[in-house]
């Protein structure tokens, strides 16, 4: 599972936080709360 940020006026994308395991899957936890605007999380 990763998140990533990214800049919209150069394209340009990082992974901000990496998580791997590999005999299972990763459970989303906390889940994401996008905010009501719909822009911030």
């Amino acid at each position: 599972m990763e998140y990533k940020a990214a800049d919209v006026s150069t394209g340009s994308s990082r992974i901000v936080i990496s998580e791997e395991w590999l005999t299972s899957f990763t459970k989303n936890s906390p889940e994401i709360h996008i905010l009501d605007d719909n822009k911030h999380f």
